[in-house]
């Protein structure tokens, strides 16, 4: 019974964000759909706050997909990556306290903090993640499982890893590290 009410709150839930999607494509995190009604510099797959910043990130950006592409990870189709200098821009995305955050379907912010490539590989494993195992389902995947696999892919220090994420890497680690 408790498991039947637990798939229907996630179907709910599930069916309420897509509504949201269609009756509001306003809502805060949609505005990875209007970049070009903003003040952003764009190339093929990045935008930046500052167009002094473009060479350098788009230089970061593409050795991160590099080094993705290194480990046998490569995304078909590879997302749109917002880089914000100031948090207003962040903000206007969809971004909080987190570092950076991906949106199935629509793309990636990136905050400041976020400019290194670790925190572009975690979201780039994310893409990878949302390409093979489906948006859907990969949000609903144990939080372990999900960011285990994009801390540790990364290759994130554990001073990079936030103190609630730590114990589902720990565990992602053991699962499927090789022995």
């Amino acid at each position: 019974m408790r498991k039947k009410i637990k798939i229907s709150l996630i179907v709910i839930s599930f069916i309420s964000c897509l509504s949201v999607y269609f009756a509001r494509p306003n809502f805060y995190s949609f505005n990875l759909l209007r970049v070009e009604h903003l003040d952003l510099y764009c190339g093929e797959n990045i935008c930046v706050e500052d167009q002094n910043d473009f060479l350098a990130l788009n230089l970061l950006f593409q050795e991160t997909i590099d080094s993705i592409k290194a480990k046998g990870l490569e995304n078909a189709n590879l997302p749109y990556f917002v880089f914000c200098k100031s948090q207003t821009c962040y903000s206007q995305f969809g971004g909080r306290s987190e570092i950076a955050i991906s949106f199935p379907w629509l793309g990636t912010v990136v905050s400041l903090e976020g400019w290194n490539k670790t925190i572009i590989k975690h979201e780039l494993i994310h893409w990878v993640q949302f390409e093979n195992f489906g948006p859907v389902t990969t949000m609903l995947m144990p939080e372990w499982f999900r960011e285990g696999m994009a801390y540790s892919l990364s290759g994130a220090y554990n001073n990079q890893i936030p103190s609630h994420y730590r114990e589902g890497v720990k565990m992602y680690k053991e699962m499927f590290s090789s022995k």
